[in-house]
């Protein structure tokens, strides 16, 4: 009896994991189809490349890997997602609104600082409002960490873009 209880807790927690990786890798494919289709209508509106592309020969790779796939998600996330979805939720802890107050303030902030040019900051608007929606829904309804999942979904379609570009 205690031995099935405890493989029944593991199977338990195999399943948790699988869904959660399961979760992670769909959140992955949805953003890379939201920034595809993005960013080609904001070309075709444009009628001019609009996305935003690393300059391949300008730094070494091993430093874009760095700064995109490591650096970039641990940073905005913890600023972005984490600290700006905390702050106003404590100031506007006793509105109704306050989640959606929070993922608009943090997608817009997101997109803006990520300025180089018009169009692209449009794009970066909602993906940053992707994010922020994925962060409140996962720290209200799951029992994994927010914050990690959005690094890793983040860094993960960071590491796409890279390759397709290099």
């Amino acid at each position: 009896m205690i031995l099935s209880n405890q493989i029944r807790g593991i199977d338990n927690r195999l399943n948790n994991v699988r869904n959660n990786i399961l979760l992670v890798c769909l959140l992955v494919f949805l953003e890379n189809v939201l920034g595809i289709v993005l960013g080609t209508l904001t070309t075709y509106i444009a009628d001019t490349d609009v996305t935003y592309r690393v300059d391949i020969v300008k730094y070494p790779l091993y430093f874009k890997v760095f700064g995109a796939v490591i650096f970039a998600p641990l940073t905005e996330t913890l600023v972005f997602q984490f600290g700006i979805i905390k702050c106003t939720y404590f100031l506007f802890r006793s509105k109704n609104s306050k989640r959606q107050v929070a993922i608009l303030t943090s997608g817009v902030i997101f997109g803006i600082l990520h300025f180089y040019n018009v169009y692209y900051v449009i794009i970066m608007v909602l993906i940053g409002l992707y994010y922020a929606f994925i962060y409140t829904y996962i720290q209200e309804n799951r029992e994994i960490n927010a914050y990690w999942v959005i690094v890793l979904i983040h860094a993960l379609s960071n590491m796409i873009t890279l390759l397709l570009n290099y």
